[in-house]
Order: C-alpha cells, then sequence, then structure tokens
C-alpha cells in the first residue's frame, strides 16, 4: 500500500503574500471541486440570510482561496499558484 505523503495543511494565521478572490454563484460546487484537489475549508462566513456568503480555502502554505458568493463577471485577470501535482481541470471532467 502507498502510503500519502502530503504535508499537513497549516491552519495557522499569517501574513499571505497573494491569494485569490473568486466570485462564485454557488459557492457549494465551487467549494466540493476545490476539496477534489486538496483544498480544506478555513473558515465559512455566513451572510444576512444564515447561509454561507465567504469560504476561505487553503491547500499548502500561502494556497489561500477567497470565494465570495455573488453573480460572476467576466474579465480579464487571472492568477497562478502552484498546485503540485493536482489538475484542476482533471477534477472538473470528473465532476
Amino acid at each position: 500500500m502507498t502510503k500519502k505523503t502530503t504535508p499537513a495543511i497549516d491552519r495557522s494565521i499569517y501574513p499571505m503574500p497573494m491569494f485569490i478572490n473568486l466570485v462564485v454563484n454557488d459557492l457549494a460546487a465551487a467549494e466540493a471541486l476545490y476539496a477534489k484537489a486538496g483544498f480544506v475549508t478555513l473558515a465559512t462566513i455566513p451572510g444576512p440570510d444564515g447561509l454561507p456568503s465567504l469560504v476561505h480555502l487553503r491547500r499548502e502554505k500561502y494556497q489561500d482561496i477567497l470565494m465570495m458568493k455573488g453573480t460572476p463577471e467576466r474579465g480579464t485577470a487571472s492568477a497562478s499558484f502552484a498546485a503540485g501535482d493536482v489538475d484542476l481541470v482533471v477534477c472538473l471532467a470528473n465532476k
């Protein structure tokens, strides 16, 4: 049996040199997609209706994503970060 050797998730609070902000229609679906890539939920903040409106995800140190519920608008900005051997496109295809 192969032993998993990925590092443990660092749940400490520290200054982050960069992270991305995503606006998504469906927080639960987006959270599930990133969970397939090894991200964990560090914090969830409810909105006025009591449902989650903001989710903070982390995979490894400095690999943080802040997702907010809303209507995404197409744009030209992008962000990159190291994700090890995880291909998010493959995760989407297997959804």
